[in-house]
This record gives structure tokens, sequence and C-alpha cells, in this order.
């Protein structure tokens, strides 16, 4: 007897990947492929899938400390922002 069945939500369920995923590398001041390497960084993504990263503010920060350049933390927070509209978006629309 089935008890319970479960689905990945993003890329299954829900389309992450919409046009504002830019905004957030774009805030930050670099390329799509920093951005890519910076947040599938081996020890983040372990992090992330462990469930240790438990803010969006975390997971940009850590990100950001993976990348080649400084960001600021105005930048950090306009990264952060468009995270959460992306995904808001990526479940509602």
């Amino acid at each position: 007897m089935i008890k319970a069945v479960c689905f990945d939500m993003f890329d299954t369920l829900a389309d992450s990947h919409r046009s504002m995923e830019r905004a957030e590398y774009e805030a930050l001041g670099v390329s799509a492929e920093q951005w890519g390497e910076a947040m599938w960084e081996e020890s983040l993504t372990r992090a992330r899938a462990l469930g240790t990263v438990k803010t969006v503010e975390e997971l940009i920060d850590r990100a950001c400390g993976n990348l080649p350049t400084e960001t600021t933390p105005a930048q950090r927070a306009a990264a952060v922002r468009a995270r959460c509209e992306r995904l808001r978006a990526a479940m509602t629309d």
C-alpha cells in the first residue's frame, strides 16, 4: 500500500528558471557562469542538501564568499530580494 508520494518542487513541479533569474547575478555584478559556480560549489551544495543553510540571506552570503570578487551588503540584499521574488513567482504563476 502506498502511504506517501514525494515530489521535488523546483524544476519538477515549479519552473524556478524564469527570466528573473538573471537579476540575482546582475545584482552582484558577476556573470551567470560565476554565479552558477558559486551556488553549486561542493561544500555549499552539500550544506543546502543537508538543510544546514537555513535562510536565503545565509545562502546568498555563502555563495558570495565563493565569488572571485567582493560584494557589498547592498548587492547581497538586492540578490536576496531577486531570489525571493523569482521563487515566489515560480510557485504562484
